[in-house]
């Protein structure tokens, strides 16, 4: 089952660079709006240390890998990222480049270059935090883009 997800993630990533997408560019420009606004929504919760806000448009059988952990689900996600905002009540997320790539009129994905800084409730500067690279790939349903599937990663450590 967990594998048969990742291949169907790898096959809409693949076929997103092997196929036409068949979306006029007035319609590329629009979905790229669209899925814009979408993920500076996330990003605006993520400042907030607002967790539920990050994922609200995040269906229940979505999947997350941060730094090779994967989860399968919102809520093993949610656990997950639970203990990374142990303590955090606000953060600073830097996009230093973001690109959308249009899949089809329904499926996109989102890459960006990213770092963040986490502060606890007295505004000191928590030891987590860094550059970090994320993947997004966004499907509309019903009219509303949902992150299907995040992949998030980090630096190598020495």
């Amino acid at each position: 089952m967990k594998g048969s997800k990742i291949l169907s993630v790898l096959s809409l990533i693949i076929a997103s660079f092997t196929f036409a997408t068949g979306v006029s560019a007035a319609e590329t420009k629009s979905i790229e709006k669209e899925v814009l606004t979408t993920t500076n929504l996330m990003w605006e919760e993520a400042r907030n240390a607002n967790l539920a806000g990050m994922f609200a448009n995040t269906p229940a059988e979505m999947t997350y890998v941060m730094a090779g952990y994967p989860s399968w689900s919102k809520a093993e996600m949610t656990a997950m990222m639970g203990a990374a905002f142990d303590g955090v009540s606000r953060q600073d997320i830097i996009i230093k480049k973001e690109q959308i790539t249009v899949l089809s009129d329904d499926s996109a994905l989102y890459v960006a270059d990213s770092a963040y800084v986490q502060y606890d409730d007295a505004g000191n500067v928590m030891p987590s935090g860094g550059d970090y690279v994320i993947s997004i790939i966004l499907q509309k349903r019903d009219g509303q883009w949902f992150n299907i599937h995040t992949h998030q990663s980090f630096p190598m450590q020495p």
